[in-house]
């Protein structure tokens, strides 16, 4: 019966200490956000614009924080520091979240609760990322650790310049950390590989809200080599 950034601000943001924090329900340009830039080859940086959310988006990704905000939020979940006695959820509802739930195969990252669970090198992983245009954010947990990891990259690059996104940032840093990903192998498919070749479209869209034609836009062509909704998978000869 209330709004859905009242409910949050008194039940999540104001507990953990997170002062900075709001849900972004408005067209206009939050005050206080860092203002993205676009680096060229060789050019002086170009401010770029605001996207603003809809109302739709708003209460499903429209959230800024600053990175202080954020680690109050990762302990929260980690159950270390000021929240080791006192979080606003049961552990065991914290366990519930961080666990997978549903997956393709038990050898792939599988989905917990609103998280994305995986490893590196052993070590178990609970992570979620955020796009909106020119920003990039990413949030990596390993509970058994103690350790959380949050990064947020602003601004684009053209003409060869470098621009390191949020989630390359973070798998430099597990690497650093923890060494570079290593893989086990799978026993292949009993079905003839042959069978698999062909193109594939994400089915997992907006089907009737204002995002549906930018999903439109962007899926329609089946052109797999500028378009990420669409796989195309070839026959290479070596299985």
């Amino acid at each position: 019966g209330r709004p859905i950034d009242q409910y949050m601000q008194e039940n999540i943001f104001n507990p953990l200490g997170m002062r900075h924090t709001r849900i972004n329900l408005s067209p206009e340009r939050p005050e206080a956000l860092v203002h993205a830039y676009r680096l060229g080859q060789g050019t002086s940086p170009e401010e770029l614009g605001w996207l603003p959310f809809s109302t739709y988006a708003g209460p499903i990704g429209g959230i800024s924080a600053t990175p202080q905000d954020m680690t109050q939020y990762i302990k929260a979940h980690l159950g270390t520091g000021e929240f080791a006695g006192r979080n606003i959820l049961q552990p065991q509802t914290l366990a519930t979240m961080h666990a997978p739930h549903f997956g393709n195969h038990p050898a792939v990252n599988q989905f917990g609760m609103q998280f994305f669970t995986g490893s590196w090198n052993g070590r178990r992983l609970v992570e979620h990322g955020g796009n909106w245009p020119y920003n990039i954010s990413m949030l990596t947990l390993m509970p058994e650790e103690k350790l959380g990891i949050f990064i947020a990259t602003v601004g684009d690059a053209t003409g060869g310049a470098r621009f390191m996104p949020a989630w390359e940032v973070r798998a430099r840093l597990l690497t650093r950390l923890f060494g570079a990903q290593t893989y086990e192998t799978q026993p292949g498919a009993e079905a003839p590989l042959g069978e698999y070749v062909g193109s594939y479209q994400q089915l997992q869209h907006n089907y009737s809200t204002l995002e549906a034609l930018l999903d439109l836009i962007g899926a329609s062509s089946g052109d797999s080599d500028s378009n990420y909704f669409v796989t195309r998978v070839t026959e290479d000869g070596q299985g």
